[in-house]
């Protein structure tokens, strides 16, 4: 790998000679100083002091307040609310009824479903089929599919200006 290194020379494939090495390896451990290794009997005295090497401090910062530290303001006499209205008066809107719901769709659901999970249940539990009730259960979901596909829309829905989100 050729290319600049620290000192500002460039690498090469050619070995260096034992000089230059020598030369390199004496200006680093030059810039280090003088290592102290300590013996064994400093190292026991050590021990035994309990003195070990100072361990470092951590400044211990208070946390900052998040968004779950809110506390609402106490409730006055006046601020009584009927609690059936929800939050800050809220009152979410009754669920549409299923007499709403497309009966196409969902007989074109049940009959792919059921057929499914009948046909299942039936290979696992009762194991010799008639061919006459395989034959129904694969039409009942052939045509489940195929009502299903038929009533799918044909493209896209224009509810809104836009592909952002219609609320």
């Amino acid at each position: 790998m050729a290319g600049p290194t620290r000192d500002g020379g460039t690498d090469s494939d050619e070995p260096l000679d034992d000089a230059t090495v020598a030369e390199r390896w004496a200006e680093l451990t030059a810039d280090l100083g003088e290592l102290h290794v300590p013996t064994d009997e400093e190292l026991r005295e050590l021990s035994d002091e309990g003195a070990g090497p100072p361990e470092p401090q951590t400044a211990h910062l208070a946390p900052s307040p998040g968004p779950r530290d809110y506390e609402p303001a106490p409730e006055t006499e006046g601020d009584e609310e009927d609690p059936s209205s929800g939050i800050d008066g809220f009152v979410p809107p009754d669920p549409d009824p299923f007499s709403h719901a497309d009966p196409a769709l969902a007989l074109g659901w049940v009959a792919t479903v059921g057929s499914l999970v009948v046909g299942l249940l039936l290979f696992v539990l009762y194991r010799p089929l008639p061919d006459w009730l395989v034959t129904t259960l694969a039409v009942t979901l052939l045509g489940g599919i195929a009502l299903l596909l038929w009533r799918m829309p044909a493209g896209p829905d224009d509810r809104g200006p836009g592909d952002g989100a219609v609320v």
